[in-house]
């Protein structure tokens, strides 16, 4: 098994490369560690630009380690920040085949390290240099910005669970060997623009997503994708596993881009249609012998759940839904919220029908992704947050920019019918409990 542990600086390549010794007993090479040994063998006054050309010198000598351990089938735990991207030219299929692991890109939006302990590993640095002979300038004023930086995020750092749980060592490194073989040695980027709490990477032509057993059940998810192969332009499914505390979904890339593309917001007028169409394609779609249903009831009991269990996160809710002008708390909104079912129009809901789940190419649209709530559901569900979506897309709550001069009443328009805003409020509101 060979372990290579890359990205940034200070996003816990060394706290995670430690506990992985501790569990794994294996052979361990810093890359950092070989450069501090030449610093310290005399060569004090290197700059960022030497230390990138001693990367580039020392490289060669660990792909050589990895390549040696490979063939002796040893196991090695490589960490290094500064691997060349590029690095799967030094390897042919046969190599990476045996590389088990690999993060190309990990950032601190991508495991899940405790800031605090991170924040006393580079105090520890910054010790350490100046107890030394070598003092760097350099690296000490970089571990000083990162000391600064996390004492600024300090109300973030409160909501980290104390318990280390890494995505990246957890979940990665379990991936079943028949998905590894689809995936292996292919370039990937990974997707942090979803609130699911999963973990999704994408490939050219694949989309891995990996979630943790406790919080998602993607059985009925694959069986409903697998349903509506056929029906409707969905990713298909080439692999579902299960390990440990992970499960894991291998499924084709649907091309396009989001609706919520620069280009899209630029051009209200293309956008508004092809939601519309959308839209439609899904009414359209006939139910009968659809394995997935979330009437009121159901909806209304997974709420119960969240609520009863402190899952809701009320500081990422519309800002009237609680407090002086709005609910309580959640549990008088579910209360509400249950004494005022409106009617039921039941047809293909997509469940979560906002802007990124819709694909465009060429002018039409090329698909639906995120589909782990399509099920039988009611229409209003998938216009509500159809529209709120368009407005916070546009009003720059989500994405950061502001496109001005729209008003997301036009979907309606597009839609060619008249809006229910009761019905578009209750389903809001019922969205914020999730």
């Amino acid at each position: 098994m060979i372990i290579i542990i890359t990205g940034a600086s200070h996003t816990g390549k060394t706290l995670l490369s430690q506990r992985m010794l501790e569990k794994y007993k294996f052979p361990y090479l810093s890359i950092d560690h070989l450069k501090m040994g030449l610093i310290r063998s005399g060569n004090t006054k290197l700059t960022p630009q030497d230390d990138d050309q001693l990367t580039t010198y020392l490289w060669p000598i660990v792909r050589e380690m990895i390549k040696t351990a490979i063939e002796n089938k040893q196991n090695l735990i490589v960490e290094g920040c500064y691997i060349p991207f590029d690095w799967r030219k030094d390897f042919d299929e046969e190599y990476l085949r045996d590389i088990n692991f690999i993060c190309l890109a990990m950032t601190d939006a991508y495991i899940d390290a405790h800031f605090t302990e991170i924040k006393g590993h580079a105090s520890d640095i910054e010790s350490r240099l100046d107890d030394s002979e070598c003092t760097v300038d350099w690296i000490k004023e970089e571990n000083r910005r990162v000391i600064q930086g996390f004492e600024s995020a300090g109300e973030f750092v409160d909501l980290i669970d104390s318990d280390y749980q890494s995505v990246v060592e957890k979940a990665l490194l379990l991936i079943p060997c028949n998905i590894k073989k689809l995936i292996a040695g292919k370039k990937y980027t990974i997707d942090d623009m979803g609130k699911s709490g999963s973990s999704i990477l994408i490939f050219d032509d694949y989309v891995l997503k990996i979630l943790d057993s406790r919080l998602h059940n993607e059985e009925s998810s694959v069986e409903v994708l697998n349903w509506l192969k056929g029906k409707l332009p969905v990713p298909e499914v080439l692999a579902f596993e299960k390990n440990g505390d992970y499960q894991y979904l291998l499924m084709t890339r649907i091309p396009g881009v989001m609706s919520c593309s620069e280009y899209y917001m630029e051009h209200p007028g293309e956008l508004l249609p092809l939601l519309a169409q959308a839209l439609k394609m899904l009414w359209s779609t006939d139910i009968s012998g659809c394995p997935k249903s979330r009437d009121f009831e159901t909806e209304l009991r997974a709420a119960r759940y969240r609520v009863e269990n402190n899952l809701v996160d009320i500081e990422d809710s519309e800002p009237d839904t609680f407090g002086e002008n709005g609910f309580e708390n959640p549990a008088a909104l579910l209360k509400w919220l249950e004494e005022n079912k409106p009617a039921y129009e039941p047809v293909l809901s997509h469940g979560d029908f906002c802007l990124p789940n819709v694909l465009l190419k060429d002018g039409k649209v090329s698909g639906f992704i995120d589909c782990g709530d399509t099920a039988i559901g009611d229409k209003w569900k998938d216009i509500a947050l159809c529209y709120r979506s368009l407005k916070h897309n546009f009003d720059g709550t989500f994405g950061g920019k502001v496109y001005p001069d729209f008003n997301p009443d036009l979907l309606f328009e597009a839609l060619g019918i008249e809006p229910n805003w009761e019905k578009i409020r209750y389903w809001i509101l019922l969205d914020e409990l999730f």
